[in-house]
């Protein structure tokens, strides 16, 4: 376990490392990943009779770096490891293959928002929280378009990391503390990428603490900045959201437009990560914290009939 979180924290500084890649590392951690899922699926058929049912696995691995601008994503974990290990056949590179179908890559989780919040209203908008916000709108329980509106609990995060050593700001309690910067605010929301329009995702290969640092003057307090990256959180949500055709003119966190929360998937950084939607994970009869399992399940679906 060590020597694979070693191997993980290694490539996690690749995309802004300026030395070759370590393709030893590389290639054993891509192993170690699909192993480890093997004995996860071998832990669900010995404690639930029903998985030994399946007929396949659909497995997204662990992202490493997202270039969609560039038409490149990459996902690290062997398909074929997994499927020599399980005996079963593997659905996998979701992704890429969206890219190559001339997709963004992301987000994909859109396939699950229909079914489950499609009836809530004649047009619904999906949020879901993770290190990136993305989101996925609705008319009439048909979804008309999935994008990443910017960054959610991922610069919060890498802040909160950096400045205390921590994972994320539990309960917001940090932010709460701090005051908005309105010129660091204004700063941030001039980023070009908050103002494109069509398909887009985004990752924290783009939106990281290096990309914060020429938007700083040096002499801010952490808890400050902290609270302005939650208002960025909130603020490119909401213009991403209103700057959709049928939105202009509309308030578009109300209005005509009902806004579900879905469950952040990704690290929780205090007030900025939504509640889950309990009623229609209820009606749908799973935990709303395997929304992003059962997204890719369903893609797997698609892909083996």
């Amino acid at each position: 376990v060590a020597a694979l979180l070693h191997a993980w924290q290694r490539l996690q500084a690749l995309p802004r490392m300026q030395q070759g890649c370590d393709w030893a590392e590389w290639l054993r951690l891509d192993k170690a990943v699909a192993e480890e899922h093997a004995r996860a699926v071998q832990r669900l058929r010995e404690q639930c009779p029903e998985a030994a049912q399946a007929r396949a696995l659909g497995f997204h691995g662990q992202t490493l770096y997202h270039a969609p601008d560039d038409g490149n994503t990459l996902q690290i974990g062997s398909g074929a490891h997994l499927a020599a290990a399980c005996g079963l056949d593997v659905i996998a590179d979701f992704r890429r293959a969206d890219m190559a179908a001339g997709g963004q890559g992301a987000p994909l989780a859109c396939v699950l928002h229909a079914p489950l919040f499609g009836q809530l209203a004649e047009r619904v908008a999906v949020l879901n929280l993770g290190g990136i916000a993305n989101a996925t709108l609705i008319e009439r329980g048909d979804t008309r378009a999935g994008f990443d509106t910017g960054p959610a609990n991922g610069l919060m995060d890498a802040w909160c990391q950096h400045h205390w050593q921590v994972a994320f700001d539990a309960d917001g309690a940090r932010a709460r503390q701090g005051r908005l910067l309105p010129e660091l605010l204004a700063a941030c929301l001039a980023e070009p990428y908050f103002a494109r329009s069509g398909p887009r995702s985004t990752g924290r290969e783009y939106f990281h603490l290096d990309w914060l640092a020429p938007h700083l003057r040096g002499d801010e307090e952490p808890l400050d900045v902290l609270r302005t990256l939650l208002a960025l959180t909130v603020r490119s949500v909401a213009d991403a959201l209103a700057a959709q055709p049928a939105n202009q003119g509309e308030d578009a966190a109300g209005g005509k437009v009902q806004i579900a929360r879905a469950a952040a998937t990704g690290s929780r950084a205090g007030a900025a990560t939504a509640a889950a939607a309990p009623a229609a994970s209820k009606r749908m009869s799973f935990k709303s914290s395997f929304k992003t399992g059962i997204s890719f399940r369903s893609l797997a679906f698609r892909k083996k009939k």
